[in-house]
């Protein structure tokens, strides 16, 4: 994991964790139900869902033993884990609260994995509203023209590449004040012991994070987080105070010990980035799984997403962007469907239509060339079937990068 990586993901998570109350409970927490399944999808096309249902269960089973002490308790709660390499946890107004694997990877006992849950369980019950952060930026689409680029290409690189940032504001963690932090914190450690867990376990993963923060003292200072939401020793004290004077019953944990803890972590993946959502190595896309391999161009601009795969070129003179294309057909079947499409509304036939085969995996390939701009843009579509899953390349840019691309196809 890179510095980086690890400082952005620590301040994220204390903008989330650090958090705190006024004494007086909201009459009642409702979930909003209205567009849930809309957000449990975007936050799994921004940061993907990590595949360990005997992890999951054990995670979840701790939550709804913290949800079952509440006095009015959430309906619908339910958990989650993102596969995001950064420390984090986050909850959505569709009643779900989503935990990282990085932050996964940091806890060191279950009463340290009650209290994290605990504190974002206090906002949801308290009905704190958080103050958007700034959005992510993506790479933009293609700064050529023509009439198939404008009209269609465009488009659908647009939507591919926005569509998760688009939900930014919606499934994002945002700032909590300092009001609302403390509350908080006073009712998330409550809640804990009441479930049985010590309530001052919260101080102990922050100090764990706040000495991983400590090896890193140059690394993240452009991302925000740490202005508006200082980890000083001062607030985890208080946190480490509260937590040693509240009296609490402990009860049995669903990890019997240490050793069993730990093997319900075992095999978590630790890092930037997952090889069953495959990765990069220099310019090379690997997705061992499937044993597929895509070696992109030099000196583009790359992004791996649990959306989309790209390489941008600096200037956006070309782009080439792969993910998956929908139900399982013959790749022939969703090339027609476009050409007949593209012909329809602009009169446009490719230039080329044949057949292709990746492996053992089959596919269709359509060639345009737009003249209709400054300066002519090639551009490719490519729809590949494996055995589970349909793919789709798009690549276009201009004449000058036409070989490039097609090294990449």
């Amino acid at each position: 994991m890179s510095g980086r990586s690890k400082t952005c993901g620590i301040l994220l998570c204390m903008a989330v964790l650090m958090a705190g109350c006024a004494t007086r409970r909201p009459e009642s927490a409702v979930i909003e139900q209205a567009g849930g399944i809309g957000l449990a999808q975007s936050v799994e096309n921004q940061l993907g869902f990590y595949s360990d249902s005997y992890l999951l269960n054990y995670v979840d089973a701790i939550g709804r033993r913290l949800v079952s002490e509440l006095d009015d308790a959430p309906a619908g709660m339910r958990f989650q884990i993102v596969d995001q390499a950064m420390p984090n946890v986050f909850s959505t107004s569709d009643g779900y609260i989503y935990l990282s694997r990085g932050l996964l990877a940091l806890v060191g006992n279950e009463d340290e994995l009650a209290a994290v849950l605990a504190h974002e369980l206090a906002h949801v019950a308290l009905r704190h509203r958080v103050h958007p952060l700034p959005a992510v930026q993506r790479p933009g689409g293609l700064q050529v023209s023509g009439k198939l680029v404008d009209t269609i290409v465009g488009k659908e690189l647009a939507a591919i590449i926005n569509a998760p940032v688009a939900q930014a504001g919606r499934v994002l963690p945002g700032a909590f004040t300092p009001e609302q932090e403390a509350e908080a914190d006073v009712f998330g450690l409550r809640l804990a012991g009441e479930a049985g867990y010590e309530p001052a376990a919260l101080a102990t993963i922050l100090r764990t994070l706040e000495r991983t923060l400590a090896v890193l003292p140059d690394s993240g200072q452009d991302t925000g987080f740490f202005d508006r939401h200082p980890l000083t020793p001062r607030r985890i004290g208080r946190v480490e105070r509260l937590g040693d004077t509240m009296r609490w019953r402990p009860a049995p944990h669903f990890a019997k010990d240490q050793a069993a803890f730990l093997k319900r972590l075992d095999g978590l993946y630790w890092g930037p980035g997952n090889p069953i959502q495959g990765l990069f190595q220099g310019q090379t896309f690997l997705q061992p799984d499937m044993r597929f391999v895509m070696t992109l161009p030099d000196g583009w601009r790359l992004a791996n997403t649990p959306s989309f795969v790209g390489a941008f070129e600096p200037n956006r003179h070309a782009v080439l962007v792969f993910g998956g294309a929908g139900r399982l057909a013959p790749p022939q079947a969703y090339a027609d469907e476009f050409a007949e499409r593209v012909e329809k509304k602009l009169g446009i036939a490719p230039d080329e239509s044949r057949s292709v085969e990746l492996g053992n995996w089959p596919g269709w390939l359509l060639r345009y060339r737009d003249n209709s701009g400054v300066e002519p843009v090639s551009v490719y579509y490519l729809w590949i079937r494996s055995e589970r899953t349909m793919f789709r390349v798009l690549a276009a840019g201009q004449d000058r990068y036409t070989e490039t691309m097609k090294q990449s196809l």
